[in-house]
């Protein structure tokens, strides 16, 4: 919080010359003036999680002011209905091909296959017998479902949440001070699991069902795996590191951290696209990553819990992000849900410059295949990705190294369905996007 007129001056100078220079230099990969929008999502309630669900729908955890719901609506939130099913504080979701799982207080487990129109209920209350210990993570490796009990264990399903066993719990405590019991995240991971905690990284042994510490950390707490690598965020104010990566699993790399780029080390949401970082902080509102943490934009519009114009102002806490039909939703703790569009999809043609790639895609709209035509202007590494309109990353191409010119490559469209799609073709960490229609 700034204290003085002055210091707020300086600061906004910083930022203004800070994001200046992501102008000039990375145009083709988002637009600076995305800004949030409030949805109507019902008063005094308070949002925890937020999912897109693969029928379009968004779902909404909530803690338990009114009873721990589930909120859906079905028209990018514009209305907002409770979901029929139980309240259970969910506060971890997952999405397994067309189903999606919600893990809540006493062990219950709801799915749902059709968007959250209807569900089954769950539950292993009769392995830790407590109706106060939450689920804060639910993973899926193996063909097996996975549930985190925060502060008494890890335990699966083979059969997609309706039975459940423990996995080894002893090998999680190796200590007081190194408890695996208390995980926070889990990922899949270059065929490991990680369980992701307050005090340590654990990996499964997936032959007796044992856990190995793998490394110590400080309250990490959320997780995702982006471009082969697994990422890492903390939730612990005054930390030194915030987000970390791995390839390997065994040598972590911290992403920059300075007031001019991501001013925080204690993060809230934390989420991918499969092309961008988005970010919620504590205290510092949203930003986002067009390049995996080189450089960061601050979004504009975030939303105040608490404001004294000109004294004081406190953002309210991001929680969770997702992504739908081209816009970003969010979940913020003290205000509900907001939106903003997708800063991929709002780079108008004259920004521009001379040495940014250009695509042009043909036939649009198309059938089993179409080809794309790009010049550079010398020797560059190209990839090629397709997202459905959920944000969804459905196809990856790697192109390999092309000399400069002007080329094309033909995709084969056939394993894809009728609809719309947004492709984008990343030359030497530059991107450019578009819409393209499967008939």
């Amino acid at each position: 919080m700034k204290t003085t007129q002055l210091n707020q001056s300086v600061h906004s100078f910083k930022k203004a010359k800070q994001l200046l220079t992501v102008v000039l230099c990375c145009l083709t990969i988002g637009s600076l003036s995305a800004q949030w929008t409030a949805t109507n999502f019902p008063e005094n309630e308070y949002p925890y999680n937020i999912v897109t669900s693969p029928t379009g729908n968004l779902l909404v955890t909530t803690f338990p002011g009114s009873g721990g719901y589930i909120f859906i609506s079905k028209d990018h939130g514009s209305t907002w209905a409770q979901a029929n099913v139980e309240g259970g504080v969910y506060s971890s979701t997952l999405t397994v091909d067309n189903t999606l799982f919600f893990g809540g207080r006493g062990q219950k487990v709801a799915r749902t296959e059709d968007g959250g129109i209807t569900w089954d209920l769950f539950n292993f209350f009769d392995i830790y017998m407590t109706q106060d210990a939450d689920i804060y993570s639910l993973a899926y490796h193996n063909d097996k479902l996975f549930a985190a009990v925060f502060g008494l264990g890890i335990c699966y399903s083979e059969d997609m949440g309706e039975t459940w066993q423990e996995t080894d719990r002893e090998s999680l405590m190796v200590s007081y001070e190194l408890d695996g019991r208390n995980t926070y995240t889990m990922e899949s991971f270059n065929g490991k699991l990680y369980a992701i905690g307050a005090n340590g990284i654990w990996t499964l042994n997936d032959e007796d069902m044992t856990w190995t510490l793998q490394r110590q950390t400080n309250f990490s707490g959320n997780s995702f795996v982006l471009n082969n690598k697994l990422y890492i965020s903390y939730v612990i104010q005054f930390g030194e590191v915030g987000i970390e990566y791995t390839e390997d699993g065994d040598n972590w790399i911290e992403l920059p951290q300075t007031n001019d780029s991501l001013p925080s080390n204690d993060i809230r949401g934390f989420q991918t696209d499969g092309l961008n970082i988005f970010v919620g902080t504590f205290d510092q509102g949203v930003y986002y990553s067009p390049d995996e943490g080189t450089t960061w934009i601050k979004t504009e519009d975030w939303p105040a819990f608490f404001e004294v114009p000109g004294v004081v102002t406190f953002l309210s806490i991001p929680m969770d992000f997702c992504f739908l039909d081209g816009e970003v939703f969010a979940a913020s703790y003290e205000q509900g849900i907001y939106k903003m569009e997708h800063p991929n999809l709002s780079v108008a043609i004259h920004e521009k410059s001379y040495n940014d790639p250009i695509c042009w895609i043909f036939p649009n709209p198309t059938q089993q295949s179409t080809t794309i035509s790009f010049e550079v202007d010398n020797s560059s590494e190209l990839f090629f990705f397709i997202y459905d309109m959920l944000g969804n990353l459905v196809q990856e191409h790697k192109m390999g190294r092309v000399p400069g010119g002007k080329h094309q490559q033909k995709i084969d469209l056939k394993k894809l369905a009728p609809g719309s799609y947004i492709y984008v073709l990343r030359i030497n960490q530059k991107e450019t996007s578009g819409k393209f229609i499967v008939q």
